[in-house]
């Protein structure tokens, strides 16, 4: 080979590697986190579990997903923290956060009565931040795996909204703790917008919302979804919401859109069906994807903890369920509905009862 040959051959291979460089740079930009996070491992991610009814009035706690153990946070006093999630990273300093519903009410404080999202430390329960809200939060916040300090929630008009300032400190200013009234109806938050028509005509109310941070799931949200039908014996003009049926939303890539919907099972948004679905949440183990749910028919109490292997379409990549069955073999009757954690392992769950008490619950096989 001439040198001249060689020399060519060593700056197309310098070249390549400039361009194989730049690229994965690119793909990095576009999914990386930023160096001031860390994140939080499967091995040592704790969550928080919390009761989310009335009848659930047990301490909010954070909970080992390893090893089931509980330690109890200390929330703010003064103000009502409440529906508290646990961030996917660690900040700089190293903390675990959560964010949640916060409120403050004339009775309990010299200022308006107002409420938001929050950020706290865990389990101290520090204010990190505080964002207020002119809606209610009804239901946990989930993180948005790839976007650190943005949110998402479902509020009570049944839209889920979208929040990123200033929770995390990725804006220039963070609230003082001490919200005047001016604050007030002066929201951050913004409903996600849809770029398709979802696949029922008639109103729809989302709630429940969960996301992984599995990469083969990280832009679908899984939630309860309750579809408008006419009420039962009262004719076609009189309707109501019907009992949640889960379903997947696909975000479009800046998580400010559902560019894609529908229910996870076919023909289980039927206007006529009794059964009511809430509080999905995914086990993923060596030996796939399940997601898990609780269950119950409209007037009976009986809360059911029910599981499936969840199965992403290999042609269209949308998911599905499949092989859905119960997930204890003698489900306790007194089991709350409120929201589920799944152990590191995808083996078990951790739930409360209606006391309030916090349970862990081996789950079968499918």
């Amino acid at each position: 080979m001439s040198l001249t040959s060689l020399l060519r051959g060593i700056v197309a291979l310098l070249v390549i590697w400039t361009m194989a460089g730049l690229s994965l740079g690119l793909l990095g930009k576009r999914v990386s986190v930023p160096e001031r996070y860390r994140p939080v491992s499967a091995a040592d991610q704790d969550a928080v579990l919390a009761g989310s009814s009335p009848r659930c009035e047990g301490s909010t706690v954070l909970v080992d997903r390893r090893t089931g153990a509980v330690e109890p946070i200390k929330l703010p006093e003064g103000e009502r923290w409440s529906l508290l999630a646990a961030c996917p990273w660690r900040d700089a300093e190293g903390r675990l956060l959560a964010a949640g519903r916060w409120a403050r009410s004339a009775i309990d404080s010299n200022e308006s009565a107002f409420l938001g999202l929050g950020v706290i430390s865990l389990p101290q329960g520090e204010v990190v931040a505080r964002l207020a809200l002119d809606l209610l939060p009804t239901g946990r916040p989930c993180w948005l795996p790839d976007q650190p300090g943005a949110l998402l929630f479902p509020a009570g008009d049944g839209k889920l909204y979208r929040t990123r300032s200033p929770l995390i400190g990725d804006q220039a200013e963070t609230p003082s703790p001490r919200l005047g009234r001016r604050s007030l109806g002066q929201s951050a938050a913004e409903p996600l917008a849809w770029l398709v028509e979802p696949p029922f005509p008639d109103p729809i109310v989302v709630n429940d919302p969960v996301i992984s941070t599995d990469p083969r799931l990280r832009r679908f949200v899984f939630a309860a979804v309750s579809v408008q039908g006419p009420a039962a014996d009262s004719g076609p003009a009189r309707r109501m919401y019907r009992p949640s049926k889960l379903w997947w939303l696909e975000l479009s890539e800046d998580g400010r859109a559902i560019q894609a919907a529908g229910p996870l099972r076919a023909g289980a948004c039927a206007a006529d069906s009794e059964v009511g679905e809430r509080h999905p949440n995914l086990a993923i183990d060596n030996h796939g994807i399940r997601l898990v749910f609780l269950e119950r028919t409209l007037g009976d109490p009986a809360v059911r903890l029910r599981h499936a292997t969840l199965v992403l379409d290999a042609r269209t990549g949308k998911p599905r369920l499949e092989n859905v069955a119960d997930a204890l073999t003698t489900p306790p009757s007194l089991l709350a509905c409120a929201p589920l954690l799944v152990a590191t392992d995808g083996r078990s769950v951790f739930g409360l009862d209606r006391r309030g008490k916090h349970a862990r619950l081996l789950l079968g096989s499918l």
